[in-house]
């Protein structure tokens, strides 16, 4: 279907050879948000080692990990969890209708001997 000058979507209408589609958008060179908190975590910082108590140089993403690490070993639940799906990946929990449940529980209570003879009484 050709176009006709004056509707949307016609020649005239596209944008023209080296203009941009969002004149007021970002700025070329302005990095983003996850650039900037990368470029935090890259910086080092002069710190104690916590083991050998001298000062050494660590990155932010190092401190973090030490920190997080000490809070595991502390007994924090949530740490040792954060630092296990980063490391080992999320557990996958199994997608299971009830109906599936149920039929998995009443099978694991009817093949026990005792339960199988009182369940075929119910069942005459």
């Amino acid at each position: 279907m050709p176009f006709k000058p004056g509707e949307s979507g016609s020649i005239e209408h596209q944008f023209k050879p080296g203009q941009s589609g969002n004149p007021a958008g970002k700025a070329k060179g302005t990095s983003n948000i996850t650039t900037r908190i990368k470029q935090i975590l890259e910086m080092e910082l002069q710190i104690k080692d916590p083991v050998s108590n001298e000062l050494c140089k660590k990155t932010v993403g190092e401190i973090i990990g030490l920190r997080l690490a000490k809070e595991a070993m502390s007994g924090s639940i949530k740490a040792a969890k954060l630092i296990l799906d980063r490391t080992e990946g999320k557990v996958a929990e199994p997608q299971q209708s009830p109906e599936e449940w149920i039929g998995e529980q009443l099978s694991i209570i009817v093949d026990e001997p005792k339960a199988k003879i009182n369940a075929e009484k119910y069942l005459q």
